[in-house]
């Protein structure tokens, strides 16, 4: 009898390990948190819904090629966010991740499918990866 309920066990392990190398979902919704080199390439294969959720200052800092501004804490979010196609994924970046995770939650709850960058912008400038002012 265990020798039938152990290979599935190993085999189920085994497929949930396998997934989770793609990207970490976050632990309250179903969005996805990826690297920096993945959402790069990710944003540059596709077109995709890019959005900053940082403050006008820092967007004008740097931003990623085509992302929106939509400050999460002033409220532009609240407003960008009901613009936006629910049928093509959303990815959204800030600074270092925090503000972006809260975003992600939001619009994963709205039923978008979200795409949010781990790390953040500061995340991707220490990568290496070009932004435009």
């Amino acid at each position: 009898m265990k020798k039938n309920t152990l290979l599935p066990l190993v085999i189920l392990l085994l497929i949930t390990s396998l997934m989770s190398c793609n990207g970490q979902q976050s632990e309250n919704g179903s969005y996805t948190s990826i690297e920096a080199s993945e959402f790069k390439d990710k944003v540059e294969a596709s077109d995709v819904q890019l959005v900053d959720v940082r403050t006008i200052s820092e967007y004008q800092s740097g931003h990623l090629h085509g992302a929106v501004l939509a400050d999460y804490l002033g409220g532009q979010f609240t407003e960008y966010k009901t613009k936006l196609d629910k049928s093509k994924p959303v990815y959204v970046y800030c600074a270092v991740g925090g503000r972006s995770k809260r975003a992600a939650l939001e619009l994963e709850k709205e039923g978008f499918e979200v795409i949010e960058l781990a790390g953040g912008i500061t995340d991707w400038k220490a990568k290496g990866f070009d932004v435009e002012n």
